[in-house]
C-alpha cells in the first residue's frame, strides 16, 4: 500500500482529482455568470461599480478564464497557461474584491478565492501529469 501511495502513478492521480474539482468548481462558477438571469452584463455591472476599468472587457475575460480555464484545467489540455489563468482571476477576486472583508468565507472574505488561485498556481507549477489530454503545445 506504502509503495501505491508514492508511486509516480499515485502522483498522476492526485493530480487528476484535484485538476477535476478544481476545473468543475471554475467552471461552474463561470456558467453561473453566463446563465444568470443578471449574466455577464450584470457581472460587468458590479465590475464598473467597484471601479474596475473597461468592466465588459474585465467581465467577459474573467468569465471566460472560470469557464473555459475549467473546462481545460480539468481535461489537463493547454493546462499551464489555462491555470494561470485561472489562478490571476482568482487573485484578483481574492485581493480586490473580497479582501476588505477579511479572511473568512462566512464573511464574504478572501478565503476561498485565495484557496482557489492558490491550487491553480500550485498546479500550473507542477504540470497536469499523465493522466490528461495533451496537446502538442503542452509542456
Amino acid at each position: 500500500m506504502i509503495a501505491f501511495l508514492t508511486s509516480e502513478r499515485s502522483r498522476d492521480l492526485g493530480l487528476l482529482l484535484i485538476r477535476l474539482i478544481l476545473g468543475f468548481t471554475m467552471a461552474y462558477h463561470g456558467w453561473g455568470k453566463i446563465s444568470s438571469e443578471a449574466g455577464v452584463s450584470g457581472f460587468a455591472t458590479g465590475l464598473g461599480n467597484m471601479g474596475f476599468p473597461l468592466p465588459t472587457l474585465n467581465a467577459w475575460a474573467a468569465t471566460l478564464a472560470e469557464l473555459v480555464g475549467g473546462i481545460l484545467v480539468a481535461t489537463g489540455t493547454f493546462f499551464r497557461p489555462a491555470a494561470l489563468s485561472v489562478a490571476i482571476t482568482m487573485f484578483v477576486a481574492a485581493f480586490v474584491v473580497h479582501a476588505e472583508n477579511g479572511f473568512s468565507m462566512a464573511n464574504n472574505g478572501l478565503e476561498y478565492p485565495l484557496n482557489l488561485g492558490l491550487v491553480a498556481l500550485g498546479l500550473a507549477l507542477i504540470g497536469s501529469g499523465k493522466l490528461a489530454l495533451k496537446t502538442k503545445f503542452d509542456c
